[in-house]
């Protein structure tokens, strides 16, 4: 296994942090998955998901990691939005020299991560988003996307169950101000971060790997609602719920040697090479 540590714009510190990992003989000609973690819009890097890397990588893939602002530091989900579009910007323009191909790239995200996947898309195929959120768009479109436990229903993201009071006059709001500022309902990013109001912004839909579990106590209801939206805008999507009661958020990750993960981590691998051309 080969791993290669960049930063991004070539400094050197934790924020612009990027990691490349491949296998041993891996070519430029290989696939590419870049990953969005997860982590509540606050985990910095990728702690804990370095075995989930290798295990894409061992399987022919050429696959990215990278750190991102946090909502804990201060940052805006625009910024985390802003980093994410540098980071595959850099990545472009500098292709050749970390050996990657970017013909048969694929975008993958896991909880909160899976909330900037499936937007980062949609803001690449949108001329109107483009405007609101003052990005450049990357060049192409991903080959597909993998939503991994996608948290992207940020109106409900701060639920907690048995606490419906709390949850919309406490953390409900208390969330959406760490994510868009303290008049959040003003900002245009937070109207726009809906994905039943940015999925109908654009006409050509990618293919749609999702995830979720029965396990997941506290966010397949976000997931599955997701999974409605998506299947009603008639995505070409491949939706895969696990029914083991054991199966926790992001339990692919988290329990990469169990048999249920590598059923769906094959799946995955499966749906990317189904799609490779």
């Amino acid at each position: 296994m080969l791993k290669k540590t960049y930063y991004l714009d070539d400094k050197e510190d934790f924020s612009n942090l990027i990691k490349i990992f491949r296998h041993k003989d891996s070519t430029k000609n290989k696939p590419t998955l870049i990953n969005i973690h997860g982590g509540a819009w606050t985990l910095k890097n990728w702690v804990g998901y370095e075995p989930f890397y290798e295990y894409f990588a061992q399987h022919g893939f050429n696959v990215i990691g990278f750190s991102y602002p946090s909502l804990e530091d201060n940052f805006l989900f625009i910024d985390i939005v802003h980093h994410i579009f540098n980071v595959i910007h850099y990545l472009d323009a500098n292709k050749e020299r970390f050996n990657i191909s970017f013909n048969n790239t694929f975008l993958a995200g896991d909880s909160a991560g899976g909330q900037l996947t499936l937007f980062v898309d949609a803001l690449n195929r949108s001329k109107k988003l483009q405007d609101v959120f003052d990005v450049k768009p990357f060049k192409g479109y991903f080959k597909g996307l993998i939503l991994n436990h996608p948290v992207c229903y940020l109106d409900e993201a701060a639920n907690i169950k048995n606490h419906n009071i709390l949850s919309k006059y406490v953390f409900k709001p208390s969330f959406l101000r760490m994510m868009f500022g303290k008049n959040y309902l003003a900002n245009p990013h937070y109207f726009y971060s809906n994905p039943d109001i940015y999925l109908k912004m654009i006409d050509n839909y990618p293919q749609v790997f999702l995830l979720t579990s029965n396990g997941d106590i506290h966010y397949k209801d976000n997931s599955i609602k997701l999974k409605d939206s998506l299947a009603k805008l008639n995505f070409r999507l491949n939706y895969y719920y696990e029914n083991d009661p054991n199966s926790r958020h992001v339990y692919n990750i988290a329990e990469l040697n169990k048999e249920y993960s590598i059923k769906v981590n094959q799946e995955i691998i499966r749906f990317m090479r189904n799609l490779i051309v």
